[in-house]
Protein backbone atom coordinates (compact mmCIF):
# COMPACT_ATOMS: atom_id res chain seq x y z
CA UNK A 1 0.00 0.00 0.00
CA UNK A 2 1.59 3.40 -1.28
CA UNK A 3 0.14 6.74 0.04
CA UNK A 4 0.10 10.14 -1.92
CA UNK A 5 1.23 12.69 -0.19
CA UNK A 6 -1.79 14.92 1.35
CA UNK A 7 -3.47 11.04 1.82
CA UNK A 8 -3.33 11.46 5.60
CA UNK A 9 -3.08 15.12 6.05
CA UNK A 10 -5.92 17.15 8.01
CA UNK A 11 -9.29 14.82 8.90
CA UNK A 12 -7.56 12.13 6.83
CA UNK A 13 -4.75 11.44 9.49
CA UNK A 14 -6.74 8.61 12.14
CA UNK A 15 -4.55 10.82 14.54
CA UNK A 16 -6.89 14.00 13.72
CA UNK A 17 -8.25 15.49 17.36
CA UNK A 18 -10.27 18.31 15.43
CA UNK A 19 -11.03 21.09 17.78
CA UNK A 20 -9.79 19.23 21.36
CA UNK A 21 -6.43 20.04 19.48
CA UNK A 22 -4.00 21.53 22.60
CA UNK A 23 -2.74 25.41 22.23
CA UNK A 24 0.85 24.42 20.69
CA UNK A 25 -0.35 21.79 18.42
CA UNK A 26 -3.52 24.34 17.00
CA UNK A 27 -1.26 27.02 16.81
CA UNK A 28 1.06 24.90 14.41
CA UNK A 29 -2.53 24.36 12.61
CA UNK A 30 -3.12 28.06 11.99
CA UNK A 31 0.34 29.25 11.27
CA UNK A 32 0.31 26.31 8.52
CA UNK A 33 -2.80 27.31 6.62
CA UNK A 34 -3.57 31.06 7.37
CA UNK A 35 -1.13 33.08 5.45
CA UNK A 36 1.09 35.55 6.91
CA UNK A 37 1.28 39.33 5.88
CA UNK A 38 3.87 41.42 6.15
CA UNK A 39 2.57 44.18 8.59
CA UNK A 40 -0.06 43.64 11.48
CA UNK A 41 -3.36 43.04 10.63
CA UNK A 42 -4.67 45.59 13.08
CA UNK A 43 -1.94 48.72 12.58
CA UNK A 44 -0.90 48.30 9.67
CA UNK A 45 2.29 49.38 10.41
CA UNK A 46 4.72 47.29 12.44
CA UNK A 47 5.94 43.64 11.07
CA UNK A 48 3.89 40.68 12.48
CA UNK A 49 5.36 38.69 14.98
CA UNK A 50 2.30 36.77 17.06
CA UNK A 51 -0.54 35.00 16.11
CA UNK A 52 -3.53 35.77 17.86
CA UNK A 53 -6.93 34.44 19.03
CA UNK A 54 -9.82 36.89 18.21
CA UNK A 55 -12.24 35.59 21.09
CA UNK A 56 -10.05 33.46 23.06
CA UNK A 57 -11.67 30.08 21.96
CA UNK A 58 -9.26 28.77 19.87
CA UNK A 59 -11.00 27.15 17.37
CA UNK A 60 -9.58 25.54 14.17
CA UNK A 61 -10.98 28.58 12.32
CA UNK A 62 -8.49 30.36 10.61
CA UNK A 63 -10.70 33.61 10.14
CA UNK A 64 -11.06 33.26 13.87
CA UNK A 65 -7.01 34.31 13.86
CA UNK A 66 -5.19 36.91 13.22
CA UNK A 67 -1.21 37.79 12.76
CA UNK A 68 -0.53 40.65 14.87
CA UNK A 69 2.91 42.50 16.38
CA UNK A 70 3.60 42.35 19.61
CA UNK A 71 2.20 45.76 20.76
CA UNK A 72 -1.26 45.46 19.46
CA UNK A 73 -1.37 41.67 20.80
CA UNK A 74 -0.85 42.82 24.45
CA UNK A 75 -3.14 45.72 24.29
CA UNK A 76 -5.96 43.16 22.82
CA UNK A 77 -5.50 40.81 25.30
CA UNK A 78 -5.40 43.60 28.08
CA UNK A 79 -2.19 42.54 29.03
CA UNK A 80 -0.80 45.60 31.20
CA UNK A 81 -4.23 45.57 33.18
CA UNK A 82 -3.72 42.07 33.59
CA UNK A 83 -0.23 42.53 34.68
CA UNK A 84 -1.53 45.61 37.28
CA UNK A 85 -4.03 43.17 38.97
CA UNK A 86 -1.47 40.62 39.38
CA UNK A 87 0.72 42.95 40.77
CA UNK A 88 -2.20 44.20 43.11
CA UNK A 89 -2.46 40.34 44.05
CA UNK A 90 1.18 39.85 45.03
CA UNK A 91 1.09 43.21 47.30
CA UNK A 92 3.36 45.19 45.10
CA UNK A 93 4.07 48.59 46.13
CA UNK A 94 2.93 47.93 49.60
CA UNK A 95 5.57 48.88 52.73
CA UNK A 96 7.28 46.01 53.82
CA UNK A 97 7.00 44.94 57.72
CA UNK A 98 10.08 45.36 59.69
CA UNK A 99 10.24 41.66 60.32
CA UNK A 100 9.74 41.16 56.13
CA UNK A 101 12.98 44.34 55.65
CA UNK A 102 15.10 41.98 58.14
CA UNK A 103 14.27 38.88 56.02
CA UNK A 104 14.96 40.36 52.56
CA UNK A 105 18.20 41.76 53.72
CA UNK A 106 19.67 38.61 55.31
CA UNK A 107 18.76 36.72 51.99
CA UNK A 108 20.56 39.58 49.69
CA UNK A 109 23.78 39.51 51.80
CA UNK A 110 23.37 35.99 51.90
CA UNK A 111 23.69 35.98 48.12
CA UNK A 112 26.06 38.63 47.41
CA UNK A 113 28.85 36.41 50.14
CA UNK A 114 27.58 33.21 47.60
CA UNK A 115 30.03 32.12 44.40
CA UNK A 116 27.33 33.35 42.17
CA UNK A 117 26.95 36.78 43.91
CA UNK A 118 30.74 37.30 44.22
CA UNK A 119 31.08 36.68 40.15
CA UNK A 120 28.06 39.60 39.42
CA UNK A 121 29.80 41.81 41.82
CA UNK A 122 33.20 41.37 39.79
CA UNK A 123 31.55 41.43 36.46
CA UNK A 124 29.66 44.72 37.98
CA UNK A 125 32.47 46.15 38.55
CA UNK A 126 34.64 45.82 35.74
CA UNK A 127 31.40 47.04 34.13
CA UNK A 128 31.52 50.07 35.87
CA UNK A 129 34.97 50.86 35.40
CA UNK A 130 35.06 50.72 31.55
CA UNK A 131 31.60 52.87 31.93
CA UNK A 132 33.55 55.98 33.54
CA UNK A 133 30.97 55.44 37.11
CA UNK A 134 33.76 53.80 39.14
CA UNK A 135 33.12 56.20 41.78
CA UNK A 136 29.58 55.48 42.26
CA UNK A 137 30.59 51.65 41.96
CA UNK A 138 33.06 52.76 45.05
CA UNK A 139 30.05 53.99 46.82
CA UNK A 140 28.05 51.00 46.59
CA UNK A 141 30.46 48.51 47.36
CA UNK A 142 31.13 50.61 50.60
CA UNK A 143 27.30 50.26 51.61
CA UNK A 144 27.47 46.61 50.81
CA UNK A 145 30.33 46.15 53.19
CA UNK A 146 28.88 48.91 56.15
CA UNK A 147 25.44 46.34 55.92
CA UNK A 148 27.49 43.06 56.02
CA UNK A 149 29.61 44.65 59.05
CA UNK A 150 26.35 45.70 61.15
CA UNK A 151 24.75 42.38 60.23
Amino acid sequence: MTFEIGDTANEKNPRWMGDDVGYIALHGWIKKNKPKPELCEICNERPVQQLSSNNHTYERDITKWQWVCIPCHQKKDDYYEKNIERCKTLHLGKKHSAETKQLMKEKRIKWLKSKEGKLWREKISEERKTTGIGKLWSIEMERIKNERRSA
